[in-house]
């Protein structure tokens, strides 16, 4: 079976201790264990287990960026939503009488935007996630910004770097300062150093496109050993368009099985509370219900979801064309 699995789009390099699970689990015990056991029966072998495993909170719609390989490039912005402090505690109240084990405090957009993200991290802590994560551009990650997020509890944080110089940044990360965004990182390794803090780690991330793919040998040189670890992501154009496609690198598996494990994962959850079912920005045409209706329990077991979760083990995802689009997208026409 093919899936478009973390561990299929995603290659890890300089992994803590080799195993990043691992590492992670000697840290903080059987619970993340069974959790990542769950994890891997999701992701390779479509289990559901009744209730997500990852909930994605995007809990401020707004990026300060514009990325060459991000939707939000020809976007209009307008006024951001903030997800309010109450629908955001009565998600974690749900999720913790799951005991729901993991949480992204992001979705497509930059999280440290959100004047409440400390508080929030802090919060999930207090509720019982095992792991907490964030990904951020680090444009806005002052030294204030890590030590509060390192003392909130955060266990993974991932900077989207995409270049090894300052030239190759601008062209792919418009709007942001490499010499800023690198001299924050290292403010950040300094402060847990200084704190004896070993969480969160650091992870660097390099979408590979056209623009960068010459760049990578030298952004591994660059972050293996200081970052504790790498992730070189495959990208995945969100668009037909030609500026979308031009961006693709062109090897692509073509596999003629291919299925998606998020619906068996994870659910998605805007600012305004709306919910979907994974975290391309193709999901929000595949709404399976709203906050303001229905519990994350109700909308896992409605008949959207649990239609979905039959295609993607069926492999008949072809009727959908949201997701024939995605995946198509992912691994090329058959």
């Amino acid at each position: 079976m093919a899936d478009t699995s973390e561990n299929d789009k995603v290659r890890n390099i300089g992994a803590v201790q080799e195993d990043i699970d691992q590492y992670l689990a000697q840290l903080l015990g059987e619970k993340f264990r069974d959790y990542r056991n769950r994890w891997e029966q999701a992701e390779r072998h479509l289990h559901d287990f009744g209730f997500p495993l990852f909930l994605v909170v995007e809990t401020i719609n707004a990026c300060n960026l514009r990325c060459a390989m991000c939707f939000r490039r020809t976007s209009s912005g307008g006024q951001a939503a903030l997800m309010s402090m109450e629908r955001y505690r009565a998600i974690l109240a749900e999720a913790a009488r799951h005991q729901c084990p993991s949480l992204s405090l992001n979705g497509n957009n930059e999280p440290l935007l959100d004047p409440h993200l400390v508080e929030r991290v802090a919060l999930a802590r207090q509720s019982g996630f095992l792991d907490i994560r964030i990904n951020t551009n680090a444009m806005l990650l002052t030294p204030e910004k890590s030590a509060a997020l390192i003392d909130a509890g955060l266990t993974r944080l991932s900077v989207s770097l995409d270049a090894a110089s300052s030239e190759t940044y601008s062209r792919v990360r418009q709007g942001g300062d490499w010499d800023r965004v690198v001299a924050n990182v290292e403010s950040f390794l300094e402060l847990r150093k200084r704190k004896g803090a070993n969480l969160p780690l650091l992870r660097c991330t390099f979408v590979r496109i056209s623009e960068n793919e010459h760049e990578l040998d030298n952004f591994v040189r660059t972050w293996q050993g200081r970052a504790d670890y790498l992730s070189i992501q495959s990208y995945v154009p969100h668009t037909p368009d030609e500026a979308a496609l031009r961006l693709h690198p062109t090897q692509r598996s073509g596999l003629p099985d291919v299925t998606c494990s998020q619906p068996f994962e994870r659910l998605v959850i805007n600012a305004e509370g709306q919910v979907f079912p994974c975290c391309s920005p193709l999901g929000e045409e595949l709404p399976l219900g709203h906050l303001d209706h229905s519990s994350l329990e109700q909308i896992w077991h409605a008949e959207k979801s649990r239609c979905l979760r039959s295609m993607m083990k069926e492999r008949s995802w072809e009727s959908s064309p949201v997701c024939r689009k995605c995946l198509e997208n992912t691994f090329g026409k058959s």
